[in-house]
């Protein structure tokens, strides 16, 4: 069967709406959270509570930002991938392989952050990640991975796969790596958002790659900065060979731990790096029934006003970041 003919300018129309959507979610976002910032000022709950600062992060986000960028996306046809199930053996074998791209990305975005500022950049999660709020665990365990592959997963791959099944989940992924704005999760929003747009193109089950994203939240978010707050810190920086042996008995069960959690981690993510290896060569991708043509393929999806626009904006804010 021949691939229908194209129509470059309702194609590129589509690419720069996706690119106007996601220009909007992150400017209202950014608009409203210095708002709430701003006005009340600093004696205000809003700004010196752990509440105010969570609420005044994330609802603008999720409660006006993302429900308008959903609204700009629904006005483009889409055309959802066929409902197969992931068996249970594969859901699992893909959670090494998520580990795997968590941790490498995460350490090649923070030797890049670090060697880019001079040692000076700070990890915007680092705030969110270990602060005890029980909030943390609704924004970072459901409502982040809900409504970010809503938008850079479904709305994203139902309304460009049909222009190539490669190339909506190469865009799936960098859309939700610049979402994040900074260098410092860049790599492994990038690793994640392939792999998870990968399973949402081949399953059309958006729960599943929610199901995925959570728990990787939920590790690096909520489980991994509990176990460090069990550490003693600065017991362990000064641990000599003098210690008082009851001193030391109240930091190694913390440390424990965290040598227990940290291996594990590593081996799983080594066998995740194994297994990536193995099944990336079971990929399949189905033929475009819009193929773009290959001359005019990056044209189309990224030289629109909406994915430059957008595009630049990520970018400043990834340098303002490392300033």
């Amino acid at each position: 069967m021949e691939p229908d003919t194209v129509d470059l300018k309702t194609a590129r129309k589509t690419y720069s709406t996706i690119g106007i959507a996601l220009t909007v979610l992150s400017v209202v976002t950014t608009v409203l959270q210095l708002l709430w910032f701003s006005i009340p000022g600093e004696n205000s709950w809003m700004v010196s509570t752990s509440w105010g600062y969570w609420l005044g992060s994330f609802l603008p986000q999720y409660l006006v930002a993302m429900p308008l960028a959903l609204l700009i996306l629904k006005r483009i046809p889409g055309d959802a991938p066929a409902q197969q199930k992931l068996p249970g053996k594969a859901f699992f074998t893909i959670i090494p392989i998520c580990l795997f791209m968590m941790y490498a990305g995460n350490l090649l975005g923070n030797l890049l952050s670090m060697l880019f500022s001079g040692g000076n950049a700070e990890n915007p999660v680092m705030g969110y990640a270990m602060d005890n709020n029980p909030i943390k665990v609704v924004v970072m365990v459901i409502l982040a991975p809900l409504f970010e592959e809503l938008v850079c997963r479904k709305m994203v791959i139902d309304r460009t796969r049909q222009h190539g099944e490669r190339s909506a989940v190469f865009l799936s992924a960098l859309l939700f790596a610049l979402m994040h704005q900074n260098l410092f999760q860049f790599f492994y929003a990038f690793g994640l958002g392939y792999l998870f747009a990968y399973i949402y193109l081949r399953t059309g089950r958006l729960h599943y790659t929610v199901l995925l994203h959570g728990f990787i939240n939920l590790l690096g978010g909520v489980v991994a900065p509990f176990i460090l707050s069990a550490l003693d810190l600065d017991a362990l920086m000064n641990m000599d060979a003098a210690m008082d042996p009851e001193l030391l008995l109240t930091i190694l069960p913390g440390l424990l731990v965290y040598l227990l959690y940290a291996f594990a981690l590593m081996g799983l993510s080594v066998a995740g790096l194994v297994l990536l290896l193995v099944k990336r060569q079971n990929a399949r991708w189905q033929e475009a029934p819009q193929p773009l043509p290959k001359e005019q393929r990056f044209k189309t999806v990224y030289l629109n006003v909406g994915m430059v626009v957008f595009i630049l904006l990520c970018l400043a804010s990834c340098v303002l970041a490392l300033i």
